[in-house]
This record gives structure tokens, sequence and C-alpha cells, in this order.
């Protein structure tokens, strides 16, 4: 009943996860299964995780086409916000880009020019008496 509902690829992933068990159960009723009795269970497991994920994305596709490439009206909901939000966003950055440009003019016409340092004038010390020995 299953393996009518899904497509024949997934019907044979579904049959290799159910075979899989059996195949271990089966290694351990003979005795204990080395290295190399698994290594071609993983190798099969691998190569039918790949077709799962394919599986999937072909669904998701064939989905996707029957619906007519269109969203659905949550999709056109978030996306109808997200479009408003970056809106605000771009209009509050060029606003803020609009202040520092006309900060950085202002301060180029009201900064005053540097003074050069007045020049220090150091007076010699009298040389302190010197202690008698």
């Amino acid at each position: 009943m299953l393996f009518r509902i899904l497509p024949p690829r997934a019907a044979l992933f579904a049959a290799a996860l159910l075979l899989v068990p059996a195949l271990l159960a089966g290694c351990a009723g003979v005795g204990v299964a080395t290295q190399a009795d698994l290594d071609p269970i993983r190798s099969d497991i691998n190569v039918l995780e790949k077709q799962f994920v394919e599986v999937q994305k072909a669904a998701m596709e064939a989905r996707y086409k029957n619906q007519g490439g269109q969203s659905s009206p949550g999709e056109q909901a978030v996306v109808s916000g997200l479009e408003s939000r970056i809106s605000a966003i771009e209009k509050r950055l060029a606003g803020l880009e609009a202040g520092i440009a006309e900060l950085k003019q202002a301060q180029a016409v009201t900064a005053p020019q540097p003074m050069a340092p007045e020049p220090v004038v150091i007076e010699p010390i009298e040389e302190a008496p010197r202690p008698a020995r």
C-alpha cells in the first residue's frame, strides 16, 4: 500500500530502509559482523540517501509546476512584508547618508584652523649649592 502512494524512487528508498535492519539483524545472528561486511551496506545507504534527496527535489519542483509557478498567498504576504521593510530601511539609510554628508560639509566650513603652538621660554635655573662633605 505504501509503495503505491510513493513515487518509484521513494518506494525504493523506503524498501531499502526496511531491509537494512533485517540485513543487520542477519549479520548479528550469524556472528560478529566485520567492518568489511558493513561497508557495502553503508555504501548502499549513502546511494539511497542521495536518491532520496533527488526525489524530494523533484517533488518540490513538481509541486511548484502544479501551482503554475505561483506562490501561495502566505508566501506572497511574507515577500510583501519583506519588501516594505527593505524599502523603509533603504529610506532610513539614505537619510543617514545625507546627514553624514551635511555634517562633513559643516565641519569642513566651520572647523577652526589649527594654530601654531606658542614658543615656550625656558629660563635657566641657578645651581644649588653643593653640600660640604
